[in-house]
């Protein structure tokens, strides 16, 4: 089982606020057959159910079978404190020049939005430094 069709499965379903249940119910599949999928139990499932699972998150069949670099799951994040965004993204560029890594503007983007993420929902007074420097180191 492809570890991009699980990854494009669930970040859809999140995208949508959907539960796994729903999924399955709207695509009129057996109860676990997503979960089953997403699990890794599912070693390879038939194209009639990855188009079934397709029209019920409302995208086609490439969107979750093509590795498009892009995690849309916080497509829709708001911006609750743009000020704590802006020292999430500092705190990147100082971790990035103190390791000489060099990333894509996608990259860097994608890693201060995971911090703002992290760290505002766990209600820190600054982004969180250790999970800042895994998140660099991560993407080795």
């Amino acid at each position: 089982m492809s570890d991009i069709l699980l990854k494009n499965i669930q970040s859809h379903i999140n995208y949508k606020s959907l539960s796994v249940s729903a999924v399955e119910r709207m695509a009129g599949l057996k109860k676990n057959a997503v979960y089953n999928i997403l699990k890794g139990i599912s070693k390879k499932p038939s194209l009639e159910t990855i188009q079934a699972i397709s029209v019920a998150l409302d995208c086609s069949i490439n969107d979750l079978i093509e590795d498009k670099g892009v995690d849309i799951s916080h497509a829709s994040a708001i911006l609750e404190d743009p000020s704590f965004f802006i020292e999430s993204a500092k705190m990147i560029t100082i971790i990035l020049k103190e390791s000489g890594k060099k990333v894509s503007l996608d990259i860097f983007c994608s890693m201060a939005q995971e911090l703002y993420l992290f760290s505002f929902k766990k209600k820190l007074q600054t982004p969180d430094r250790d999970f800042a420097e895994w998140i660099v180191d991560k993407k080795d």
